[in-house]
């Protein structure tokens, strides 16, 4: 189909105005209208031998008057211009003059224009090639198609995988048929390309020659044939790719499952499930990972029961991870339920998994299996649980760390579930509960870290209650200064109500430190008290 004609206007210059004039001179004298050839002629002229704007507006023109002139009928003259632009186009400033004449014989000749746009290609300007590939793809019926199909087993080897990528992008039978054959070609090139074409080709015939290249010998060629699997558009591609699973080898199965999950084809998510029971491990890993994409309420029974059964560290983090993306999607109480009752039996590697994966969908039973877990005679499931509850979405779990705290045999484990409860206090809704929180923390701290973050909390709860504490820690020569930072961010806040009780702890302050921004805050603040 040709473009329709483009009118523009272009104010002429008076060079391509007395160019004209010239080519009307003549068919005046000769009792006539100047022909089509004459004004080509006259203007081609100029686009050859004048400079500058003349030039340009020349170029542009007889640009013009060859798509009028093809869709006129007058092939012969518009295929004349387009030949002369490019040959004498060939300098780096007039490449797009090129471009524009490659493109329109290509459109112009259809079939016939295949050794220019080859010989364009081939080119060593790259924008010319550029333009010739584009206008090789598109331009055109399924003639053009077909001369390109005729074309490729006489081509030079070095153009063999270009001619391949412009039939990818043509598509129709001749394309397909030319590209599915060069799947199965010995040319490392012109399979490459074959390979990058098939992805554009909306056929699942291409499936099959591309899942044989899974297990081909070169590692690109095997990536290349998995990215093209993944991209292939046409119909029926998943259930393809689905259906040689359970004959694949190995190494290819995994290929054919991360295709899949590439593909988001979450309709094939059993046929990955599949894969789980007895399978390599490597097969495992990459079943459950894909699960973790397309897998849903019904694929955590399977999920489970590989976490449960895995000796590999690889499969157990693998189907952790499905299990915790699975999770949210769930039914949240169903999906918990199935959680709690695998980890009852899991040995503690598993428990571990399952406890983390409790973290992700926080509910009643979940919170009580992780209590649970805090005091697990196995310390690894025991700090599992206290990093999950430490993180918990709401401060439920703060009591339950803090009597870790000041109970656990481990010192790793006090640690980690004091830290815990301290950031978990700022969930409270609360202030009195805050302040009693960060108050028994700071009993149970073993080390001035700890010490020092809660007092940092307590900083953050301006109430009254609040300022006795953070004064009595003020007198640890280790934590004079955080205590005293507390101190002045409390008064602060409750400066308005209970004036009296923050001018005095300012006071004591100024006694108990010489940090200068601390003093410099007391003072700024007494002043507005009037102390």
């Amino acid at each position: 189909m040709r473009r329709p004609v483009r009118v523009r206007h272009i104010p002429p210059s008076a060079g391509t105005l007395l160019v004209l004039l010239a080519a009307l001179a003549v068919a005046v004298a000769g009792c006539g209208e100047p022909s089509d050839a004459d004004r080509a002629d006259a203007l081609l002229s100029r686009a050859v031998s004048a400079h500058g704007r003349e030039r340009v507006e020349a170029t542009e023109a007889v640009l013009d008057l060859a798509e009028r002139l093809a869709d006129a009928g007058d092939a012969e003259t518009a295929e004349r211009i387009y030949r002369v632009l490019w040959k004498a186009s060939d300098t780096p400033d007039r490449r797009h003059v090129r471009c524009a004449a490659i493109r329109g014989l290509a459109r112009l000749l259809g079939p016939a224009a295949v050794e220019d746009l080859v010989s364009a290609m081939s080119g060593e300007d790259r924008q010319v090639a550029a333009a010739a590939f584009a206008a090789s793809a598109c331009a055109g019926g399924e003639d053009v198609t077909r001369a390109w199909a005729e074309y490729l087993p006489s081509a030079p080897r070095d153009v063999r995988p270009q001619v391949i990528r412009i039939m990818g992008r043509r598509g129709g039978p001749d394309a397909e048929a030319a590209v599915l054959a060069a799947l199965e070609s010995e040319d490392d090139a012109v399979r490459r390309a074959a390979i990058e074409a098939a992805a554009h080709l909306a056929t699942p015939r291409a499936v099959g020659p591309l899942v044989h290249l899974l297990d081909a010998e070169e590692p690109d060629a095997r990536a290349a044939a998995e990215a093209a699997l993944a991209r292939l558009s046409a119909p029926g591609v998943s259930a393809a790719v689905a259906e040689r699973l359970p004959a694949a080898a190995p190494a290819v199965r995994v290929r054919l499952i991360r295709v899949l999950a590439a593909r988001a084809a979450r309709d094939r998510a059993d046929a990955v499930a599949a894969c789980l029971p007895g399978a390599p491990a490597e097969v495992q890993a990459a079943a459950l990972e894909a699960l973790a994409v397309l897998g849903g309420a019904p694929h955590v029974a399977a999920v489970l029961e590989s976490l449960l059964v895995a000796e590999a560290d690889a499969v157990r983090r693998s189907a952790e991870g499905a299990l915790a993306a699975i999770g949210p999607r769930a039914e949240a109480d169903r999906f918990v339920s199935q959680v709690v009752d695998a980890a009852e039996k899991a040995g503690p590697d598993a428990r571990c998994a399952l406890v983390r994966v409790l973290g992700e969908v926080p509910t009643g039973r979940g919170l009580a299996a992780v209590r649970q877990a805090m005091r697990a005679d196995e310390a690894a499931v025991g700090e599992a649980a206290i990093r999950v509850a430490s993180a918990w979405p709401t401060a439920a779990p703060a009591p339950d760390l803090l009597a870790v705290a000041h109970e656990a045999e481990s010192a790793k484990h006090r640690i980690l579930a004091l830290r815990g409860a301290v950031g978990l206090a700022g969930r409270m809704d609360e202030e009195a509960a805050r302040v009693e929180m960060l108050d028994r923390a700071l009993a149970a701290a073993e080390r001035v870290e700890e010490r020092r973050l809660a007092l940092a909390a307590l900083a953050d709860v301006p109430v009254l209650e609040a300022l006795p504490i953070a004064l009595k820690w003020m007198a640890q020569t280790p934590l004079r200064d955080e205590a005293a930072a507390a101190v002045v961010a409390v008064a602060e806040g409750i400066a308005a109500d209970h004036p009296a009780d923050a001018r005095a702890a300012l006071e004591a302050v100024l006694e108990a430190t010489e940090a200068p921004r601390l003093r410099e805050r007391a003072e700024r603040l007494l002043e507005r008290l009037g102390g």
